[in-house]
């Protein structure tokens, strides 16, 4: 699909048709021979010229580096960042069971998963995420059923017995009929009452004050407005019912997550089904040598044949090496996208990247503190000594992860080896008295577990200390109160002092967007042994956050007079909360603003193709902001 004919759009590593394409690389296949669109266009339409006509027998000639391609940019988006089942031939429709496809599978037909996927075809990408999507539903179910519950309360509360007749013409007046919402009121005279009982050490907005009267001919005739709708017996029982449902159900939603955890993990077979963890290991046991020999010598399997390891990882406390390994990386790759279109990057030769790189505008320099290629060369050069010295230096053995060559193995060495963390600790030798080849170096008790899944282990944070761990996780949630308290008092500022409920709402909406974002970001700086205590963690603030902002702002800066009124009260609020959270928030996030300005707009305008590429990935997201 050429929509422009300008022939930038050559066949990818990846064979496939244009209706099996996204809206937004189709679209982009369309814009991509303007410049305006896609600078690069007449500059890769040379270029592909050129190589046609090399290989046609023309002049051989030094062709220069290949300008970015954004077609192979859109490939890798589709078939590297977004998940793809194998197909096989099939038809590919909701009733088969999908295998997921390796991210750049070329081997077997892909497909993109379909929008009504299950959450079996969802536990692919990890067992929370498939117990995620369930519980979603459930969640749905038992809320559904809960108002099931309710319908005989929202038909008294619509009725003249508790309230004016049911006289709504949308929805909205659906939801204030159907609920508590109590418009009958009438004056009943009250001595006792005075203007200062509103004064309560805050400001309670007028309309409450409103309710409060006095005579016009005798100021000590003071009277008070008051709610004339009852609630009897019969309604309690029917909400308790409700609750006491909502209760059960939640609980047995956790008991079955159970049991469900238990059969994704065993649908998917992966390094960890294979592999144990030992926790405690001589800080200098670096040989693999070593540990392979301990396990095949001394551990045999049910079959009373010695186990086979495949694998030995040794996990070291090299920290430092590594963040110097990432930061010269970074370095590379930031001199990378200063270089010349046209002219090719090599690492090795830092001095003629320098040369083949642009200069960096003034204005970059001082506004974003950009630096030139010279900088940062000279910068690459100072870490890569400081990566020689580190090399040189031996570290001390952390953890390391024994993969066996059949799952039945490791379940065996697993359980022989599990003895009580006292005696661990203790190293406490008599663990192992009927059988002392369990002893590593004949001493040693150790400590195994079954080892998370390679990629839920933030292998960068093994060697965090406990008391940067409490710091770290105390500044995060210093942060999280700073966000309460801001968005208590914009909401407080917006209802008590200038009446105005529904840019109360905004805000409080508006923070429920803007706020997640921000303490996923200082929670980057939280060292995390796994992404569960990460997520965890993350999950715990997000969940303090929006609850405070969502519920306990809002009914604490509303009067108690103003609970049931109807108009731009707490249950209109609330309405208009949970209204603009189901709307919006699922809207902005199937837009995907961000990704879409990164794609299209950014993305085309990219030095290279590596630069190219950086702007071609999928939309991030994290189970505790979801939950």
């Amino acid at each position: 699909m050429d929509c422009l004919g300008c022939g930038n759009h050559a066949g990818t590593l990846y064979e496939e048709k244009w209706y099996e394409m996204t809206w937004g690389r189709l679209i982009a296949r369309c814009l991509s021979c303007s410049s305006w669109y896609n600078p690069h266009a007449k500059a890769l339409s040379e270029y592909n010229k050129s190589v046609t006509s090399g290989e046609d027998g023309g002049e051989s000639v030094d062709k220069p580096a290949k300008p970015p391609d954004l077609q192979s940019s859109w490939a890798q988006f589709e078939h590297v960042a977004l998940g793809r089942y194998i197909t096989n031939g099939s038809s590919g429709n909701m009733l088969d069971e999908r295998e997921r496809a390796e991210p750049g599978e070329t081997s077997f037909k892909t497909k993109l998963y379909p929008l009504w996927s299950t959450e079996h075809d969802l536990a692919d990408w990890g067992v929370g995420v498939g117990l995620y999507f369930q519980n979603l539903r459930m969640f749905a179910i038992i809320c559904f059923v809960a108002g099931l519950i309710s319908i005989p309360n929202m038909i008294y509360y619509a009725s003249d017995e508790y309230d004016a007749p049911f006289n709504a013409t949308d929805f909205r007046e659906v939801a204030h009929d159907t609920s508590q919402v109590c418009t009958g009121t009438r004056w009943v005279a009250c001595p006792s009452c005075n203007l200062d009982d509103w004064d309560l050490g805050i400001k309670i907005s007028g309309r409450s004050k409103d309710r409060y009267a006095v005579a016009k001919n005798d100021q000590d005739l003071k009277f008070l407005q008051k709610n004339d709708c009852q609630i009897g017996i019969q309604e309690g029982i029917i909400m308790l019912i409700a609750m006491v449902f909502i209760a059960i159900a939640v609980f047995a939603v956790g008991y079955r997550q159970r049991s469900v955890e238990v059969e994704y993990d065993e649908e998917q077979q992966t390094a960890s089904d294979y592999s144990i963890q030992i926790d405690n290991p001589p800080h200098d046991s670096h040989d693999h040598k070593e540990w392979k020999e301990f396990f095949e010598d001394n551990f045999v399997d049910n079959k009373d044949k010695n186990v086979h390891v495949t694998c030995i990882t040794v996990a070291v406390h090299n920290n430092e090496l590594i963040n110097k390994l990432v930061k010269r990386r970074k370095l590379l790759l930031q001199i990378e996208n200063l270089v010349e279109e046209g002219k090719k990057f090599n690492a090795g030769d830092l001095e003629g990247a320098v040369a083949a790189s642009l200069p960096v505008a003034g204005w970059k320099k001082l506004i974003f503190r950009a630096k030139d290629a010279q900088f940062i060369k000279e910068n690459i050069e100072v870490i890569t000594e400081e990566i020689k010295e580190l090399q040189k230096k031996t570290y001390d053995v952390k953890k390391v992860f024994v993969t066996f060559e059949e799952e039945e193995m490791q379940r065996k060495v697993l359980k022989v080896l599990t003895v009580a963390k006292s005696k661990i600790f203790s190293n406490n030798i008599d663990a192992h008295s009927q059988h002392p080849q369990y002893l590593f170096r004949d001493k040693i008790v150790l400590g195994v577990q079954e080892p998370l899944e390679p990629s839920t282990i933030r292998w960068h944070n093994l060697n965090a200390t406990i008391l940067a761990t409490v710091f770290q996780q105390l500044v995060t949630y210093l942060i999280t109160f700073i966000a309460i308290g801001i968005s208590a008092s914009s909401v407080h500022y917006c209802i008590v002092s200038n009446d105005e409920p529904l840019l109360a709402t905004y805000i409080m909406t508006l923070m429920n967007q803007i706020v997640p974002p921000l303490i996923a970001f200082f929670m980057k700086f939280e060292s995390h042994l796994t992404e569960d205590s990460f997520q965890a963690s993350h999950y715990f603030k997000i969940c303090l956050f929006r609850w405070v902002n969502t519920a306990i702002i809002l009914t604490a800066t509303t009067p108690l007079t103003e609970t049931l009124q109807k108009g731009p009260y707490l249950v209109e609020t609330v309405y208009k909360l949970y209204y603009a959270e189901m709307t919006l928030v699922p809207v902005l996030n199937y837009l995907d603003i961000v990704g879409t300005v990164k794609r299209h707009l950014l993305g085309p305008r990219a030095r290279n193709q590596v630069d190219m590429d950086f702007y071609f990935k999928g939309s991030s997201f994290y189970l505790a902001d979801l939950y």
